[in-house]
């Protein structure tokens, strides 16, 4: 089968509407097209308006992107969307967008987004120099490390040249620890960006039923969380189903930033590598010119941003008391002018509300003489008068200037890394990254054990030994991968055996697993009803307790007791256990002790085997999200914490959390835990939910204890989600 590598397109895209502070536009670009020869000047009236409520980046934050797919998947169409105007098309004619010999880089003026675009890393006829190539000028692209790797594919089946395209660049090219940053966006797939369970539903049938996309979604942790479903059909005003398109692209525009601004970036670090740390202290002093400056345009977008909202609320303020029409003695000597105090530029009794030129001289006359301590004192007072004093036009033209001011230092900092660019050091680390990761991808195919590597670009120096340039064995099978070498007759590219693709898969699987942290279960079980005989206890013991002695029941409650117990260690032995309860302490205690009755101290059982007990506490009701069960709530708290718990913060860590229970509070209160932790993990997280019977009579719950005791380690070694009852066990 051939092998028909094609160029990685690193769209620099992902800037919401409301974050743009330079308008680049973009024509729809073509896959296929080389966006090295792309970029275009405004052309915002052809571009869809964002939609109202999509989220934006956290204030202060910063992303690295980076875009690639195969050609037709739809990448440079997604970037045109995200971004809500047109970038990279014809000729670069555009000062925000930097150019090196193999990579296209954007950076917002602000300072918010960087997009790598990365021309012909992967392509059909890609050599060992044009990988190096691709190497090192992504590490000076992205000195800071790159946020996240975004694979673009179009919805249908996946083939192996995709397949071996996207291990080839993450496990072997980058390194193991990138699968961290991967994420999936899958394109043409109107139906699955309007329906959240059809996607996901889609998802794993796919894993069922494809071996290859089971192995991609293997290699994004099988977390459902790290797709992403758009339809981004071109703009066309003039067709009659224009309305449709442009809510389409809304709907997708909205999912694809809001995976953005979900990415965990406080628990995931940007992917970074040796190279780029070294670029990071080659060019500290022109960075650090440039951030400041980004600093200023962000912080007049924000003063853009909130002048609208402070003139509503001074508008919903109810009128003052009616001026005199007299004369009227000021308030204070600060409001008349003079004083040790100058007037507040914020207060209502400010100059600042004066509008006229001589006016505004006068009032800076008053702000610098009233009482500025110091010549510095008087500059700064100065300085921030006259940026509260600026009107809405008058910021738009600092906003220009800022922005201007900030292409001249990216422009400063482009230099710079021509220079380190042409360090012959620099050079070789590239070139021997680009050998290895070839030599050994060349291993995999023609089935010889070399795993992907750990670390291919993260070593830190030279190996005093490079692997051989021969033209035959390894390296001569690596560059006939790329289209050097013997060619398939009917393809005209190098074939690619089922053999080597099982191989490489195989290894892939083994080192991608690597990436995860595997703790132990973690089970958590109901008390009411699931362990203690609840139900029987208030219907059946309990009132006879007037007629009867509690000993009476001492044979049952040991039965049931020795039950619970059984259970309990069964549990503790496969993993970690908790007690989630609705129930107050009281009710626990009153109950243990009647258990205790048999000869079973449950208590100290408890604190043997170190399992917990948490309250789930009801809270108010004015506590409680609007549509969600009390009960739920309250069982979500706890569960929380239980997963905070065991797992922490850990990006890396496998959740795997069993909830057994008669009720329906714990098993959506585990689920719906486990979906916000989804989010923030790499891989999917076990979520398995064993249901017993409601208001079971002692000797029906005593069955089913045991039934949950015998089933138990099969339940645990599961490797599936389930919700199941002990019925069907």
């Amino acid at each position: 089968m051939p092998v028909n590598f094609c160029a990685m397109d690193f769209n620099m895209d992902f800037l919401p509407k409301a974050c743009q502070s330079c308008h680049v536009s973009r024509a729809d670009e073509e896959d296929g097209d080389d966006p090295v020869t792309s970029v275009v000047g405004m052309a915002d009236d052809l571009t869809p308006k964002a939609p109202v409520d999509v989220p934006t980046l956290p204030p202060g934050q910063h992303m690295t992107v980076m875009l690639f797919g195969m050609t037709g998947s739809g990448k440079s169409g997604l970037g045109n969307l995200v971004a809500g105007q047109e970038i990279f098309k014809s000729a670069d004619t555009t000062r925000s967008v930097t150019r090196m010999d193999s990579v296209l880089r954007y950076e917002a003026p602000d300072g918010s987004l960087v997009v790598l675009d990365t021309v012909g890393l992967g392509d059909t006829e890609l050599g060992e120099e044009q990988v190096a190539m691709g190497i090192r000028d992504v590490c000076l692209s992205a000195p800071s490390g790159i946020d996240m790797i975004i694979y673009v594919m179009k919805l249908g089946r996946i083939t192996d040249q995709c397949l071996a395209r996207l291990i080839y660049v993450t496990q072997y090219l980058w390194g193991n620890e990138s699968l961290l940053n991967l994420y999936v966006v899958v394109t043409c797939a109107p139906r699955y960006l309007q329906s959240q369970e059809a996607a996901f539903e889609w998802i794993q049938n796919q894993a069922e039923q494809d071996q290859r996309f089971s192995h991609l979604f293997m290699l994004v942790g099988q977390n459902p969380s790290r797709f992403v479903f758009v339809e981004n059909p071109p703009i066309d005003k003039s067709s009659k189903w224009a309305g449709e398109i442009e809510a389409k692209r809304n709907l997708s525009y909205r999912s694809m930033f809001q995976s953005i601004c979900d990415h965990p970036r406080d628990l995931v670090p940007p992917f970074t590598q040796a190279m780029m740390k070294q670029v990071q202290v080659a060019v500290k002093e022109e960075r650090e010119e440039l951030n400041e400056k980004q600093q200023e345009v962000a912080r007049i977008q924000k003063e853009l941003r909130e002048r609208p909202k402070r003139r509503a609320k001074a508008a919903s303020k109810p009128p003052g008391p009616k001026a005199s029409t007299g004369p009227q003695e000021p308030a204070s000597k600060a409001e008349a002018g003079y004083g040790n105090e100058p007037p507040s530029p914020t207060s209502p009794n400010s100059t600042s509300s004066l509008k006229s030129p001589g006016a505004e001289v006068s009032s800076r006359r008053v702000s610098l003489h009233g009482g500025a301590a110091n010549e510095d004192d008087a500059a700064n007072a100065k300085k921030g008068f006259r940026k509260n004093r600026m009107g809405t036009k008058d910021l738009h033209g600092a906003l220009s200037q800022a922005t201007a001011a900030v292409e001249e230092a990216q422009e400063k900092l482009q230099g710079k890394l021509e220079e380190v660019k042409n360090i012959q050091g620099f050079d070789q680390q590239a070139d021997l990254a680009a050998k290895t990761a070839l030599r050994d991808f060349g291993q995999a195919l023609e089935g010889k054990p070399a795993p992907p590597p750990q670390h291919t670009l993260s070593q830190a120096s030279i190996p005093s030994s490079t692997p051989s340039k021969g033209k035959s064995g390894i390296m001569n099978f690596g560059k006939k991968l790329f289209g050097f070498g013997k060619k398939d007759s009917s393809a005209g590219t190098a074939t690619l055996s089922s053999g080597g693709m099982r191989n490489l898969m195989s290894m892939s699987a083994q080192s991608a697993e690597k990436t995860t942290q595997t703790g132990r279960p973690c089970l958590i079980f109901d008390w009411d009803d699931t362990l203690c005989p609840t139900w029987w206890i208030r219907a059946i013991m309990q009132p006879s307790l007037n007629r009867v002695d509690i000993s009476s029941y001492s044979d049952v409650l040991h039965k049931q007791a020795g039950i619970m117990e059984e259970c309990l260690r069964a549990a503790k032995a496969l993993g970690t256990v908790d007690i989630v309860t609705l129930a107050n302490p009281q009710w626990l205690e009153q109950s243990c002790k009647w258990l205790q009755c048999g000869g079973v101290d449950l208590k100290r059982l408890f604190d043997e085997l170190q399992i917990q007990v948490h309250y789930a506490q009801i809270p108010r009701p004015e506590a409680v999200p609007s549509g969600t069960d009390v009960a739920v709530h309250a069982k979500k708290v706890c569960m929380t914490r239980i997963m905070d718990k065991y797992y922490g913060t850990n990006m890396q860590a496998h959740i795997h959390a069993m909830s057994i229970g008669d009720q329906a509070a714990e098993a959506t209160a585990l689920k719906e835990v486990l979906k916000d932790r989804q989010k923030k993990a790499w891989k999917r997280p076990l979520c398995k939910v064993l249901r017993l019977p409601e208001e079971p009579m002692l000797e029906d719950l005593g069955k089913s204890v045991q039934q949950v005791t015998k089933n138990l380690p099969s339940l645990v070694n599961r490797q599936d989600d389930f919700d199941t009852t002990t019925r069907s066990l």
